[in-house]
Formats: C-alpha cells, sequence, structure tokens
C-alpha cells in the first residue's frame, strides 16, 4: 500500500513542476529552437543557365511548398515556368512545363485543393501542385459569336491579364493588353472549360485586380470605350 501512495506522490510532484513552469524539465519536453528571429534560414539560387530572372509572382502551397516563376528575359528568351520550393531546405522540387511567354501575366494562384493557376500569355495554365505536371491548358478563344451581328463572329485573340479564384472553384480571368481586338471576360472551371464570358463587361481591359465579394459578384476596374474614364464594374459569377 505504501508503495501505491509513493508512486501518487511521485505523479503529483511531476504535474506540480510542470505547472509551475521548472525549465530544467520544460527544456527537456519543449527543447529551445534553433533559430532566432531575423536568422536566414536559407537561399535559393537560380537553376540553370537558361532562366536568369525570377519573376514577380510568388505564392505558397498547402502543403507548404513555395511557387514562383522563372524565365530567361530577352537575354535568353526562354519561356517562362513554375518552380516549386521545399520550404525547409529551399531546394527545388519540380518544375513546370514551358509556358507561352517569356514571363506570366498574372500572380500565381494555389486553389485549395492544391492546383497552381498562372496566366502565358494567352494560355491559362493548371498544374499539379505536388508534381508539376500540367494538368490542362485553356486558350483565349479566336474568335466569339457577335452579340450584335449574329452573321459575324467578332475577334477576341488578346493578351490575358488579372486572375482570381472564386469560392467555388473556377477561375476568373480576362483580356485586357493592347493590340486590336475586343477585350472580355472569361470564367473557367477547374476542368479546364469555360463557364461563361462576357463581351461588354469589360470596356479598354481590367485594369488592376479583381474583387471577389462574398455575394458571388467580382469587382474590377475599366475604362469606358468612348470617355476612356476609369469606372467601378461589377459582373455576377
Amino acid at each position: 500500500m505504501r508503495r501505491f501512495n509513493f508512486i501518487y506522490v511521485l505523479f503529483g510532484l511531476a504535474i506540480w513542476i510542470l505547472s509551475t513552469g521548472c525549465p530544467q524539465i520544460k527544456d527537456i519536453i519543449d527543447p529551445p529552437p534553433d533559430t532566432t528571429a531575423g536568422d536566414t534560414l536559407w537561399i535559393h539560387e537560380m537553376v540553370g543557365t537558361d532562366s536568369l530572372f525570377m519573376l514577380h509572382s510568388l505564392a505558397l502551397g498547402h502543403n507548404g511548398y513555395v511557387y514562383y516563376g522563372v524565365g530567361g528575359g530577352t537575354l535568353h528568351w526562354t519561356a517562362a515556368r513554375i518552380r516549386a520550393l521545399n520550404p525547409d531546405n529551399g531546394n527545388m522540387v519540380w518544375e513546370s512545363e514551358r509556358m507561352d511567354n517569356i514571363g506570366i501575366n498574372s500572380e500565381i494562384m494555389v486553389d485549395d485543393d492544391g492546383t497552381v493557376y498562372a496566366l502565358g500569355a494567352y494560355k491559362l495554365y493548371a498544374f499539379d501542385g505536388n508534381t508539376g505536371a500540367t494538368k490542362w491548358i485553356w486558350e483565349v478563344p479566336q474568335t466569339l459569336p457577335n452579340p450584335d451581328n449574329p452573321t459575324q463572329d467578332i475577334y477576341t485573340y488578346g493578351t490575358a491579364g488579372q486572375l482570381a479564384l472564386t469560392d467555388d472553384g473556377n477561375i476568373l480571368t480576362s483580356t485586357s493588353g493592347s493590340g486590336v481586338y475586343s477585350r472580355c471576360i472569361y470564367l473557367i472551371n477547374k476542368f479546364g472549360d469555360k463557364v461563361f464570358h462576357n463581351l461588354n463587361a469589360n470596356g479598354w481591359g481590367v485594369e488592376g485586380p479583381f474583387a471577389i465579394g462574398k455575394n458571388n459578384m467580382a469587382y474590377y476596374y475599366s475604362r469606358n470605350i468612348n470617355s476612356n474614364n476609369l469606372g467601378m464594374r461589377v459582373v455576377a459569377l
């Protein structure tokens, strides 16, 4: 009986020591970190002689990977790619296929399912966030039906611009570059199929990023074709 009482006493003493923050016990259970605030944990240097430039976009995946864009610029004219880095050491995990431009025309977006999205010049790319494999590619249409003249299609093949993810996993993008063509807003689903397009919502193109509201609306700036005045517009998703 005394032996059991002694065990209970030891158990109670251990609980008391932990609750009072005894530094010796706490250091064993929760050792101090190896780094302090402000320490440089790793530096990732460019891989390959034809990839001189890190592109502006940076994104973090739910798997912890760090995604960024890389390209050769006008020195090598090497098409852009997306790379994934290991967050523990900065080593490259994968590199995507080459895109259709020396840069990327959007921020890199990561969906809840881990899919990585980025715009080239005329194409929207969906990459597997774990492997870098291409899931699908959507390209801006050459033409679309003309709402004002059913007998003549309207030319819409232009540079892709902004990119945003909706709450239901669709991708909102637009054409907004220079050139003689009709700019348009597109909603693409997670399988790479067009859900809708809007030829009348764009004016001279979407200026600045989309803002997706909780009321399932997308807000953005665009200039009026006739007056060139900048205004706020909204489209239902």
